[in-house]
């Protein structure tokens, strides 16, 4: 494994080669909420594998302050992909949200997505709680790198913007959007997701098989 540093305002984010491969063929993965690149396994694939450690992240670093949102981790990912070109995203828990929202923003960088499970993936919810339920309360009480990692997933995440997510995506032609298929049990209680899986285009299916398919059409 080889790693480069890619300068993001005043963070450092850790950029990881976990296998070499066709650079026209190239698959990035993003890691579960409070993960790393180093807990991912290298998966089949023909091409270049990457893997990025999100702000206050594994070898990344973070900053002195909260407020890592959602959003935030979108411009990590967009970062990566400027460094390293268009790419498939494989995105697990947190990762898959991301990787969702980069596929809405970033289109002609991304030339695929699959979600699949992992920590983080429901976020807050489907809209913000009552004060004292917040995790802002709890949030309150964490500092540094921790406060970091906590918010990103406290997000709210409502199935009406999963939906605009998912149009703008494959309008703008981010490429095959796939959904894990061992997913479709968790759906019903995470609105976000059940609500990526009705919409128009997206396929839920085998991990393996949507990266096979996506390595097929190329990367």
């Amino acid at each position: 494994m080889s790693s480069r540093i890619v300068r993001h305002g005043a963070v450092r984010l850790a950029l990881h080669r976990l296998r070499e491969g066709d650079e026209r063929v190239r698959l990035l993965l993003l890691h579960e909420a409070d993960g790393s690149a180093a807990e991912l396994a290298v998966p089949p694939w023909e091409g270049e594998v990457w893997a990025l450690d999100f702000t206050g992240h594994g070898d990344s670093s973070a900053p002195s302050g909260g407020g890592l949102s959602a959003e935030i981790l979108l411009s990590d990912v967009d970062a990566a992909l400027q460094e390293i070109g268009p790419s498939t995203l494989w995105g697990f828990g947190l990762g898959a949200y991301i990787a969702l929202l980069t596929a809405a923003a970033a289109p002609e960088s991304v030339r695929g997505v699959v979600l699949s499970a992992g920590r983080g993936l429901a976020g807050g919810g489907p809209e913000p709680q009552p004060l004292d339920r917040s995790p802002a309360v709890q949030l309150a009480a964490l500092r540094g790198a921790e406060l970091l990692r906590a918010e990103a997933v406290a997000d709210v995440r409502p199935p009406g913007y999963a939906r605009l997510l998912v149009r703008q995506a494959r309008e703008l032609g981010a490429g095959r959007l796939s959904v894990d298929e061992r997913l479709r049990g968790e759906a019903g209680e995470i609105p976000w997701l059940q609500a990526v899986i009705d919409s128009d285009g997206v396929r839920c299916e085998p991990a393996s098989l949507a990266l096979a398919e996506a390595a097929r059409i190329g990367g």
